[in-house]
């Protein structure tokens, strides 16, 4: 990623499992992250190049978090939200384990399939995602 430019949010998070973790003393908060990111390929020994440089982006971060700032630990897990369905996979696994001993987790769309099947389930709310 070359830079964010601009960081809306945050604003209360839609899924199910960020509903699910207020009684646990945790919320789910929404960012929208604007910027611009190089676009890679691999030349012909496999290593990777820049295909297309400073392209512009407009993406999602969901964080869940303890709600007071006492109980986190400082640890944080990020995922890279999974393309099928822009689904957080890893936290079925873990969700149970971070909130208990008090750490964050950032989920963040960065693929296009994931992107289109977010957009396409509120594209009222997604739609300036790209």
């Amino acid at each position: 990623m070359r830079s964010i430019t601009s960081v809306e949010g945050p604003r209360p998070g839609t899924t199910a499992a960020g509903r699910a973790i207020a009684g646990h003393g945790y919320v789910e908060e929404e960012y929208v992250l604007r910027g611009t990111a190089d676009l890679f390929t691999y030349d012909d020994d496999r290593r990777p190049v820049v295909l297309r440089p400073d392209l512009g982006f407009v993406t999602r971060m969901l964080v869940r978090r303890p709600a007071e700032a006492a109980d986190a630990t400082g640890s944080v897990v990020i995922e890279p939200l999974h393309p099928a369905g822009d689904m957080a996979s890893a936290w079925p696994r873990t969700g149970r384990m971070l909130t208990r001993e008090g750490w964050s987790w950032v989920g963040v769309t960065q693929d296009l399939a994931g992107l289109a099947a977010t957009k396409a389930g509120d594209p009222d709310r997604y739609g300036e995602l790209d």
